[in-house]
């Protein structure tokens, strides 16, 4: 097998990169990077970053978006202790809407906490990994193999 990466892209404040895959002619996935800007900045400049997303995302092939997005989508599970935060970008929800991406952490362990950030007595799970719904439908051989993996540790 011979794989390629292609079709490299960015955005002009460097938080967004992207590539396509491909396995000899084949695409397999397009893979975004995103640095989000932080609940500091305005709404309005959170709901622009997340609309960009569009023109580094491939309607035809699966998708995948991995980064630090600077914000938790369930404070009560992403964040301890739980806290007020921003509500989540409706252009955000909407991106994940409309390519079908789920969490791919919670799509293998559903409600169990995790945290990528601490800061003190405070962590927060910013940094998340995005699957399109074409790769999470293969979510039970994933969960297999995890069982198998804790069986053998």
């Amino acid at each position: 097998m011979h794989f390629t990466l292609k079709n490299t892209k960015y955005d002009e404040n460097g938080r967004i990169l992207a590539a396509t895959i491909f396995q000899d002619k084949t695409t397999i996935v397009n893979v975004i990077n995103a640095y989000a800007p932080t609940t500091s900045y305005s709404s309005q400049v959170r709901n622009d970053y997340f609309n960009s997303f569009y023109k580094f995302l491939d309607w035809m092939k699966p998708n995948i978006i991995a980064g630090d997005f600077n914000m938790v989508t369930n404070p009560a599970l992403a964040r301890q202790p739980p806290a007020i935060t921003k509500e989540c970008p409706q252009s955000f929800k909407e991106l994940c809407e409309t390519f079908n991406l789920n969490d791919s952490y919670l799509l293998l362990y559903n409600n169990l906490e995790m945290f990528s950030r601490r800061q003190g007595y405070r962590k927060s799970r910013l940094d998340r990994l995005y699957i399109d719904h074409l790769i999470s439908h293969s979510n039970s051989n994933l969960r297999s193999r995890r069982r198998n993996l804790a069986t053998r540790n």
